[in-house]
């Protein structure tokens, strides 16, 4: 998606996969894009082992679905499908998303599902969130926190 101005959100939606938005709480983030509030996603890998689909058609789709939903921004931290693990990398890379679009509502997977990356997602971001508040973690950008966090389910039985 083409770069915004100013990239701060109001809502910053993190999906592990490409679609995993678009299953869970794409509704809330229309509802808060037709309300004049801006909105963006961030997909944590390009779920490249996925049984569904290919890498390409599956970023054509995320494309179209994020212009459907109103988001001003959607990117992708090509972290490895399958293979979520927490490493001080890892944690840089959510930190300074979390910095540089400064959200006030993030919205992040339920750590209860049956696929293993929907509920790594969790171990991942919510550390990140705190992180992301310290002044003493330097990343050159300025320490924040949203002040709402909101969990999604994607699938469980």
């Amino acid at each position: 998606m083409s770069k915004i101005k100013d990239p701060k959100l109001d809502v910053l939606a993190f999906g592990p996969h490409p679609d995993d938005v678009e299953a869970s709480c794409a509704g809330l983030l229309i509802k808060y894009a037709r309300a004049g509030k801006k909105v963006g996603i961030i997909d944590m890998s390009q779920a490249e082992l996925s049984t569904n689909g290919t890498v390409p058609l599956r970023m054509k789709e995320a494309a179209r679905a994020a212009k459907i939903m109103g988001a001003v921004v959607r990117e992708n931290l090509f972290l490895p499908n399958n293979a979520f693990f927490d490493s001080p990398d890892v944690q840089k890379k959510i930190v300074e998303t979390i910095r540089r679009f400064r959200p006030e509502i993030v919205l992040m997977p339920y750590w209860i599902d049956r696929h293993p990356d929907h509920a790594a997602a969790r171990s991942l971001i919510f550390p990140a969130l705190f992180t992301g508040g310290l002044s003493q973690y330097k990343t050159g950008q300025a320490p924040h926190r949203p002040k709402y966090v909101f969990f999604y389910r994607i699938w469980y039985e």
